[in-house]
């Protein structure tokens, strides 16, 4: 397994996270963005005011915890460690850089929350289950693209990865909330 790690996944990884990665992830920002009309401008004042408004009725989450919990869900040690490693290396220039990389995410963030909204299903208990694997299997009609992807996620280095979180989240909002149930239900459908 060394050898394999070594020979091939090793330098096949450093060339897709180097370059691939970073070429698909800023070119799908950009296309984002300019198929969504620059929603992250447009949308900026009412998402504000959708932050401020309280929530909604009894046993509902507000505006600004659904918000906590999705940049909970985004934002990792990773992120904050990066921050400070780009700013010692790069400077000044690292924080521009990370703000036009910020605002392209936030194209690609809503593309991805839509779509799990569209492709969600309602589970047998009448919560709701979505996300990536079922947008793939919906949305594109490949239940071997939904079924690698699971894959992935439940091998030992995708297990660590943010799909982890939500089962910490409904854990955490079943125990130390008056959620219950609806608060478990409410974050595995995101």
């Amino acid at each position: 397994m060394d050898v394999l790690q070594q020979q091939f996944l090793g330098p096949l990884g450093r060339f897709l996270y180097s370059y691939v990665l970073v070429v698909l992830l800023i070119g799908a920002g950009i296309y984002f963005t300019v198929r969504t009309r620059f929603v992250q401008v447009r949308y900026f004042r009412r998402m504000l005011h959708q932050l401020r408004r309280s929530g909604g009725a009894d046993g509902e989450i507000s505006s600004f915890q659904a918000f906590c919990v999705g940049l909970a869900s985004r934002v990792g040690t990773g992120n904050i460690a990066g921050v400070a490693v780009a700013l010692t290396l790069g400077g000044a220039g690292a924080v521009f850089w990370m703000w036009v990389t910020a605002a392209l995410g936030m194209a690609t963030a809503l593309v991805e929350a839509t779509l799990a909204q569209i492709f969600k299903v309602r589970a047998v208990d009448g919560g709701f289950r979505g996300g990536p694997a079922f947008y793939i299997r919906r949305g594109l009609g490949s239940r071997a693209g939904g079924v690698v992807l699971r894959c992935c996620w439940s091998s030992p280095p995708g297990s660590r990865s943010t799909w982890c979180r939500p089962t910490r989240s409904a854990t955490c909002c079943s125990r130390r909330t008056r959620w219950g149930r609806a608060g478990r239900r409410w974050v595995w459908s995101c």
